[in-house]
């Protein structure tokens, strides 16, 4: 893969982060992330195929912040992702947790079960109950 396609993949994806955490799965559209990464929308399917794997994708990045120390989280992205996770847990549960399965098979209910557990921590316990 040549240099400018690598950066081209990762503008999509920051943008993707940012536009999923803001509007969630169902809020969120191809179009939306390809205007905002200033690329065509062929390139979101290009490399990520689908929005459901692209959605999984930064599901991925998210749970890896948050689950492997010593990375720390600014009180604003603790927010963000409190407010994406709670959310998609209580409004795009079936997705959210196919998502989680795909990326971590037989360990995706501990990992689910860790973010609760954080996600009570940054104060969002009636969320995910």
């Amino acid at each position: 893969m040549k240099n400018h396609d690598l950066k081209t993949e990762d503008q999509i994806f920051a943008t993707a982060c940012n536009v999923f955490l803001r509007y969630g799965f169902h809020g969120t559209k191809t179009r939306q992330i390809a205007f905002s990464a200033g690329v065509n929308i062929s390139l979101i399917h290009y490399y990520f195929r689908t929005k459901e794997r692209l959605y999984a994708k930064v599901i991925e990045h998210l749970f890896e912040r948050i689950l492997n120390e010593p990375f720390k989280l600014s009180g604003e992205e603790t927010a963000e992702t409190a407010w994406f996770f709670s959310t998609e847990f209580y409004n795009n549960k079936m997705l959210f947790e196919k998502a989680v399965f795909s990326i971590y098979g037989n360990d995706a209910l501990k990992k689910i079960s860790k973010i609760r557990n954080w996600l009570g921590s940054a104060g969002f316990v009636n969320a995910v109950q």
